[in-house]
């Protein structure tokens, strides 16, 4: 069984509502680069599930003693991590940094109780560690090299709480990379309108490609 999905809920009680509004658009930030991480691994990760969940919860109220509880129904492993959202309101950069600490304490709850770890996941989720939105994600499978030119293509995804980019970053012999935005969504969320899944160079042009083959964006590398 290999894991193929990331997700992070944060159940916040009325009481904390607006918290909401800092928390939310990170979380979704959050669990779309590591869902694209997953996906740019070869071979994926194996697990004895195929989704993982993180609910983070108040704690404040009944959810304060279910800190560390794992289940695991139908290829889905649900973990509970606890923090106090009411003091990360207004505090955007504290907010991203205690939603990557509550996931590597989710991952550990993980190890404990299902017996199971990946160092690969674990080491991708710390080095987020100081990083702030936007989140950058390079797209390892889409990289090319023209031969004549050394033109190195590299594709990017940039999450944001205020929406996701895709941008094709073209290099030469380590200069500083010329950027071309290929695609914008007003939204931090998994990109599915554009989703490339090749790559190739040809005619002086990078191009990308959905799973059919079909063109997506292309770029002039002169």
């Amino acid at each position: 069984m290999r894991l193929r999905d990331f997700q992070i809920s944060d159940e916040a009680w009325p009481s904390v509502k607006q918290t909401l509004e800092v928390t939310t658009p990170r979380c979704i930030a959050l669990q779309v680069v590591v869902f694209y991480f997953l996906r740019s691994l070869n071979p994926r990760i194996e697990a004895p599930f195929v989704k993982l969940l993180v609910e983070v919860k108040e704690s404040s109220g009944p959810c304060g003693d279910e800190e560390g509880d794992v289940t695991e129904c139908l290829g889905i492993c649900t973990v509970t991590v606890v923090e106090p959202f009411a003091g990360l309101l207004g505090d955007e950069r504290r907010a991203h940094s205690v939603l990557v600490e509550a996931v590597l304490r989710a991952l550990g709850h993980v190890k404990r109780e299902m017996h199971w770890e990946s160092p690969e996941l674990v080491t991708f989720v710390e080095s987020l560690r100081g990083k702030y939105p936007p989140l950058e994600h390079c797209l390892d499978r889409l990289t090319k090299t023209e031969r004549r030119s050394k033109h190195r293509c590299e594709t990017w995804l940039q999450i944001s709480p205020a929406g996701t980019t895709v941008e094709v970053r073209v290099s030469t012999n380590g200069a500083e990379a010329l950027r071309h935005t290929v695609f914008q969504q007003s939204c931090p969320d998994i990109v599915d309108e554009f989703d490339a899944r090749s790559a190739i160079i040809k005619d002086g042009h990078y191009t990308l490609r959905d799973r059919n083959k079909k063109e997506l964006a292309r770029v002039a590398l002169s």
